[in-house]
């Protein structure tokens, strides 16, 4: 276990591949990944200061799986700034390649920090039901999930990826003494070659096919992407149907917030389909037929990295709420020009000669009309803004 990054430098590296002038594709996916992070770690900051300043009882009801979201995500991201991993498949063999600050650093953190990364990505995945079984208690039970009840349903999310993790790292493990051979002759490529560093040799060596570690990984994968997915479905069939009948009752204001949430579960259910299922079915069929295609693992692991920024952007920019405090946020924020200035101050000018919001008017005081078109319009809108300033004030 005390084994250290050994460099291997062949007497000639084959010439790089390079686009847009002179970035190798090992260079363009660490770029994508640390934008990734920055972005994630960033919205997701911003999405839990929006959770609790947040006063909308419907959406305080949302506001433990919110924050659940976000630590999960805050999880994922770390696991993707301190590994920055690029991956290779190759003759069956599955390759991790470690960029991150800790690249030089003994094999046994990197094994570690390899297991950590594939634990946060699985649940990343894993956690996507549980976001579906909480909301199917709220809408088809009546009940909130008690604190007991809600850490025991983590439970599945936590330990699942704790055994493909396992299995992953050990088939790792297992192929440590020909790790250094294997990659010498498997990374010396154009793709894998980067200006004056040569090939990267701090990589972690799966099994291949026939490894029974990396077969039970596979089988971990494939029970991974159809479970979780065939659950989320069914959870959401109930819902909809709940829903159906509770928006009878419901007050406009409600069924709008409920709509919002809907989508929110519905983007944040079908991208990681897109961004993290269907690449990692895509590695498994490398994998297992044998399927040499350099530079799929760059693309693989570029979009895995993605992963965590789909739940906060969908969460801020979906809900009217958050978008619409961000928004009033930025604007006081930004410098004062004209035009921001003659908004602001239409805004203020509107707050101070409509107090009453529409919905809190009383039923027999009588409409008020106005003789301009629109001008309904263009008053319900002034009020809405001035409610989001005081909010957020």
């Amino acid at each position: 276990m005390n084994e250290t990054v050994a460099t291997w430098q062949p007497a000639h590296y084959p010439r790089p591949i390079t686009v847009f002038g002179s970035w190798t594709p090992r260079q363009l996916q660490i770029l994508s990944e640390e934008v990734g992070s920055s972005i994630s770690l960033a919205a997701n900051v911003i999405l839990v200061a929006l959770i609790l300043s947040e006063k909308n009882e419907v959406l305080k009801s949302y506001s433990r799986i919110l924050l659940l979201n976000c630590v999960v995500d805050v999880i994922y991201t770390l696991a993707c700034a301190t590994n920055v991993l690029q991956f290779e498949i190759y003759n069956g063999y599955f390759m991790f390649i470690n960029n991150g600050f800790f690249k030089d650093a003994p094999m046994s953190l990197l094994y570690f920090l390899g297991w950590f990364w594939s634990w946060a990505c699985g649940l990343a995945i894993y956690a996507i039901p549980f976001m579906f079984y909480y909301r199917y208690n709220l809408i088809c039970k009546g009940e909130t999930l008690t604190m007991q009840k809600f850490f025991l349903a983590l439970l599945m999310p936590i330990i699942a990826p704790t055994f493909d993790a396992f299995v992953l790292t050990s088939s790792f493990w297992g192929m440590r003494d020909r790790r250094e051979l294997f990659c010498q002759e498997f990374l010396n490529h154009p793709v894998w070659v980067m200006p004056n560093e040569g090939i990267p040799s701090n990589c972690l060596l799966s099994g291949d096919r026939t490894d029974i570690w990396l077969l039970l990984f596979c089988i971990g994968v494939c029970f991974k992407g159809t479970s979780v997915y065939g659950t989320t479905i069914w959870f959401g069939m109930n819902i909809h149907r709940a829903m159906k009948e509770s928006n009878k009752k419901a007050s406009r204001k409600t069924i709008k917030m409920q709509s919002q949430l809907t989508r929110i579960l519905v983007i944040q259910a079908t991208l990681p389909l897109l961004t993290a299922v269907m690449p990692c079915m895509v590695m498994l069929a490398l994998i297992v037929f044998k399927i040499n295609v350099r530079g799929a693992g760059l693309c693989i692991s570029g979009m895995l990295s993605w992963i965590p920024v789909v739940n906060p952007l969908s969460s801020i920019f979906l809900v009217s709420n958050y978008r619409k405090k961000l928004l009033g946020t930025v604007l006081r924020i930004l410098p004062k020009n004209k035009y921001i200035q003659r908004r602001l101050d239409a805004t203020s000018h509107t707050g101070k000669t409509s107090h009453i919001h529409p919905s809190r008017q009383s039923s027999t005081a009588p409409a008020r009309t106005t003789g301009v078109s629109g001008g309904a319009d263009i008053a319900t809108e002034g009020v809405d803004i001035a409610n989001i300033n005081t909010e957020s004030q």
